[in-house]
């Protein structure tokens, strides 16, 4: 897939173009490519494409996601994310696979999920509980 110029090997079905602002949330069922902005979630069946201008302010789930641009927020891919060399982002990875060219910029976390299907924050094991500190006290044992 070429992302930036050259031949037309995919062709999108959504774009936001450079310059375009979107507030409220993008989901396809086809390939995804984001110039502009969205401040809110991108959703695709399929891949998603943040070119280098694009900056996108929400989470982003796709088959395969690549950025070039800015992100804020958690990504999730069923099968890759790839940061190219003018990524910005900031936030979570949930993916098999992840890819950094040099130069990208990555605050975050990474969770290297086994499936073909990253499994939502909603239903994501609970996080241990914190120990309150506090000694539990002993029982003597039972002289019976």
């Amino acid at each position: 897939m070429r992302l930036f110029g050259g031949s037309d090997e995919e062709r999108f079905e959504t774009i936001v173009s450079q310059g375009a602002v979107i507030r409220g949330d993008v989901t396809a069922k086809g390939p995804v490519r984001v110039d502009g902005r969205v401040e809110g979630d991108v959703r695709s069946e399929d891949g998603i494409v943040v070119g280098k201008d694009g900056d996108i302010r929400g989470n982003v789930t796709g088959k395969s996601v690549t950025i070039g641009g800015r992100v804020s927020g958690r990504v999730e891919a069923a099968e890759r994310v790839e940061l190219l060399g003018t990524a910005q982002l900031k936030g979570e990875v949930w993916s098999p696979k992840l890819s950094m060219e040099e130069g990208a910029n990555f605050d975050g976390q990474v969770k290297m999920v086994p499936s073909a299907s990253p499994k939502p924050a909603d239903e994501a094991s609970p996080a241990p509980r914190a120990h309150s500190g506090k000694r539990q006290p002993r029982t003597a044992p039972d002289a019976s």
